[in-house]
């Protein structure tokens, strides 16, 4: 990444000048090398700064056009609407992709963010290239992309991914139970309770995983709705379509002569 590189360059030949001012001798270049090393990371630390604070910027635009208010009539419309503004909130995204090569861990930011997008639209096929390069940190797009190993009954490829994103997500409670789900959709209770008996480490105090795994050990069934929307995101099951379908029905208006009505 050249932001790195830039900045090995710069302890460099600061550690450099240090030294020749000093007399060029080893102790001078020993005593330069502290203050080259102090230059190279301010200068990493500064451009880190810049760089996250247009990706901040991108990512709240990026919202501002997905949560901009609209009254669909109908689910043909509203379909249309949040196609036309995934797809602007795409175009927006791609802008980060200028510092592709200059900043370590862009690409997988956005490409995360872009695959969670076309996911959730129900876009599994593009969506899968972009979550395949998301970071592991980004643990929502990487329990995307093992629901779609789910989906295509890849277990183990599944498990991995899910394994990948519990490296640096261990708190996420959501992120263990979806995983528990999956492998006791595909008929493994053993290994979904061991699943959870693992979360157990992590996340003591959620009554939904307790729930869960008493749930499993005596037979019954994972409850995921406690999570909702977090949950139906996944489209695991026919949540999230009972929401849009919700979202989609006209509401009430009052009419304002029936307030005074019985008066």
């Amino acid at each position: 990444m050249i932001h790195i590189a830039i900045s090995v360059v710069i302890s460099i030949v600061v550690t450099a000048i240090f030294a020749y001012v000093l007399g060029g001798s080893v102790t001078a270049i020993g005593v330069g090398i502290l203050p080259g090393l102090i230059a190279g990371v301010a200068f990493f630390v500064w451009r880190v700064r810049v760089v996250s604070k247009e990706m901040e910027a991108l990512m709240q635009q990026m919202q501002a056009i997905l949560s901009a208010p609209a009254t669909p009539r109908t689910v043909q419309q509203r379909d249309a609407i949040v196609k036309k503004r995934i797809e602007k909130s795409i175009e927006v995204l791609k802008q980060g992709y200028k510092w592709k090569g200059w900043h370590p861990g862009i690409v997988g930011q956005i490409d995360g963010q872009i695959g969670t997008l076309l996911y959730v639209d129900g876009q599994n096929i593009p969506a899968t290239d972009y979550l395949s390069r998301a970071s592991s940190r980004n643990w929502v797009a990487r329990a995307m992309y093992a629901c779609i190993a789910y989906r295509r009954n890849r277990v183990d490829e599944m498990k991995s991914i899910f394994e990948s994103a519990l490296r640096f997500s261990k708190k996420e409670a959501l992120l263990w139970n979806t995983y528990a789900w999956c492998v006791w959709q595909k008929g493994d209770v053993d290994g979904a309770i061991d699943i959870l008996n693992r979360a157990q480490k992590h996340v003591k105090t959620d009554e939904r995983t307790q729930y869960n795994l008493d749930a499993l050990r005596n037979g019954r069934s994972m409850r995921m709705d406690p999570w909702g929307q977090e949950w139906a995101q996944f489209r695991l099951d026919d949540s999230y379509e009972r929401q849009q379908q919700a979202a989609a029905q006209p509401q009430p208006r009052m009419d304002r002569r029936s307030m005074y009505r019985g008066r």
